[in-house]
């Protein structure tokens, strides 16, 4: 394999995988994605944060989300010291609000949501499902460049320069069928771990597209 390979070339062999062995083998040959990928987990380190909905419900029953999935706040002497400094990095970056949406996600309630919410709902998703992508621009912005753009005949560009929301909301639905097509076809134990690469895989092509 070329280790000069185009990105419409990688995102082809890493679309049509078909276990975690052919995703290492493109990343192992290919200096470029190697470095991405590096570069992505020195800043989100590999953290196992699978939440499944009985986990959410038990946090309801505890009294520490409310019913509607906001963290709730007027209990503060029920945190643990390590809940209240996580809860102050949320709050020092105006993030207090973002749980509800990841916790939506996590229980598969669309409900009376923020136009705003689809890329936590999303995340949620991914936390309780193994098959169930993470979204953001990155990925989208690969898969709409080399599959949704040219399969769908569209002429016009990848939105940019403004946060994803529920106007993009056809194009995730489509970008989340075709990932988890992808994943449906590959040993349940590699699930996991394959979703990761893939996902990694196309953060790299799609950040690059932007720059």
């Amino acid at each position: 394999m070329s280790p000069t390979l185009n990105f419409n070339e990688i995102f082809s062999i890493a679309s049509n995988a078909s276990s975690i062995k052919d995703l290492e083998k493109l990343i192992n040959c290919n200096s470029f994605l190697q470095k991405a990928i590096k570069d992505f987990e020195d800043k989100y380190p590999v953290v196992d944060l699978t939440i499944t909905p009985i986990e959410i419900e038990e946090l309801k029953r505890m009294n520490l989300l409310t019913e509607t999935n906001f963290i709730n706040l007027s209990i503060p002497q029920k945190f643990s010291s390590f809940e209240r400094l996580l809860l102050a990095a949320l709050w020092k970056n105006g993030h207090i609000k973002r749980i509800k949406p990841i916790a939506d996600g996590i229980v598969d309630n669309n409900v009376g949501q923020s136009k705003y919410g689809l890329v936590f709902r999303q995340f949620g998703k991914s936390l309780a499902n193994d098959e169930e992508p993470i979204i953001d621009q990155h990925v989208l912005r690969a898969f709409y460049q080399f599959y949704y753009q040219p399969n769908y005949k569209i002429t016009k560009p990848f939105p940019t320069n403004r946060a994803l929301n529920d106007s993009d909301e056809d194009l995730v639905r489509e970008y989340v069928t075709w990932f988890k097509g992808i994943v449906s076809k590959i040993n349940p134990e590699e699930k996991k771990e394959f979703k990761y690469k893939l996902d990694k895989i196309l953060f790299a092509i799609g950040k690059s597209l932007k720059l």
